[in-house]
């Protein structure tokens, strides 16, 4: 069991607003019963963290860190709130429940820095907070003896962190990562043709602008300038692909030369290149289907982020976000455990996930 400090209010005495539904409430409260009813339980879970914390490769080293049930406390709020870093930062530091569940005193300035929580717990394994979560739900369980036979199920969308996709926005990641890819190539060994590689990154930029100032204009020959602006990027991602290609074939002919150390880190560099010549290319075909032929894409063969692939479009029609990009997530509470199940990949994007042949 962790000590309180001097001056700090005691835990049992923390007092809270039943009647407010704010999230963080009933996860300092759970945290309450376990420290006063169940130290046991906290002792459990104290020894899992500290096997993850000190089992670092220099445990001494560094700035000063947290207490085990800081880190109980911090890891709790951050997975049952669903707060960043940031987020959880300000919490600790400014808000004086949390502060008083973590036995700080009113009077000590001590600051919770991003990186510091971030530290400890990245440090926590999968299996240590599948661990925790059992002991967990063992005490519910306990409490509630008859809960147990009720099985609940819920689905929501598992967001993913992508930018919208449009066509302009996706084809100029690719011509992005192309660039990058073989300029970085061409520092190790000699290759031509990517001097200038950033003024072509800076010139497809330019085009996306342009498509994007088109595409929110009133004009009446919007569709036929648009159609304009796309040749152009595409005769541009076209030309980057092709000399990306002919790069290739020279860091696959220079490597019988080079030193082992330049090439492991060219092949590294030309399988990731391999990829995003596929999906530059793949979104080149798409792009120009829809606007320059007037296709209509099916479904099944769009993609909505070239570095997140399995990105599904969800429709749920609710509000605020009717429109989501993500996972579809089943939850289903069973006796013992929650049992989370992921919808399987669509077929175009398993596609676009596979790696490219080069030429």
């Amino acid at each position: 069991m962790p000590q309180m400090p001097l001056g700090a209010v005691p835990i049992a005495e923390i007092e809270f607003d039943v009647f407010c539904r704010h999230e963080l409430v009933p996860i300092l409260m759970a945290l309450q019963h376990l420290y006063v009813n169940r130290p046991q339980v906290i002792d459990e879970i104290c020894t899992l963290i500290e096997a993850d914390i000190t089992a670092q490769p220099s445990p001494k080293l560094g700035c000063t860190g947290l207490t085990y049930w800081e880190v109980l406390v911090l890891a709790a709020l951050r997975l049952g709130a669903n707060l960043d870093y940031d987020q959880l930062s300000d919490l600790a530091t400014c808000h004086r429940k949390i502060r008083q569940m973590m036995g700080i005193s009113d009077w000590e300035p001590k600051r919770y820095p991003k990186s510091t929580i971030h530290d400890n717990l990245r440090s926590l394994r999968a299996r240590t907070i599948q661990s925790i979560s059992a002991l967990i739900v063992t005490e519910g369980h306990r409490l509630r003896p008859k809960a147990i036979e009720r099985v609940r199920g819920d689905s929501y969308v598992l967001k993913k962190n992508i930018h919208y996709p449009t066509d302009a926005n996706l084809l100029l990641d690719g011509i992005r990562k192309v660039i990058a890819l073989c300029a970085a190539m061409a520092e190790l060994v000699p290759l031509s043709g990517w001097r200038q590689h950033a003024y072509q990154f800076a010139k497809a930029r330019r085009l996306k602008r342009r498509i994007d100032k088109v595409a929110h204009s009133r004009a009446k020959d919007k569709e036929q300038a648009l159609q304009g602006c796309y040749r152009q990027l595409l005769d541009h991602s076209r030309m980057i692909v092709g000399r990306a290609i002919d790069s290739y074939k020279q860091v696959n002919a220079l490597n019988r030369l080079a030193p082992a150390r330049v090439r492991r880190l060219n092949e590294e560099l030309a399988s990731e290149l391999q990829y995003f010549l596929g999906t530059t290319e793949y979104m080149a075909d798409l792009a120009a289907r829809r606007v320059l032929d007037g296709q209509t894409i099916s479904h099944a063969e769009k993609v909505f982020s070239l570095f997140e692939p399995d990105t599904e479009l969800i429709n749920r029609g609710k509000t605020p976000q009717p429109i989501e990009f993500g996972h579809r997530v089943l939850i289903v509470e069973t006796t013992r455990v929650a049992i989370t199940s992921l919808a399987p990949l669509s077929e175009a994007q398993m596609k676009c996930s596979c790696l490219r042949s080069a030429k």
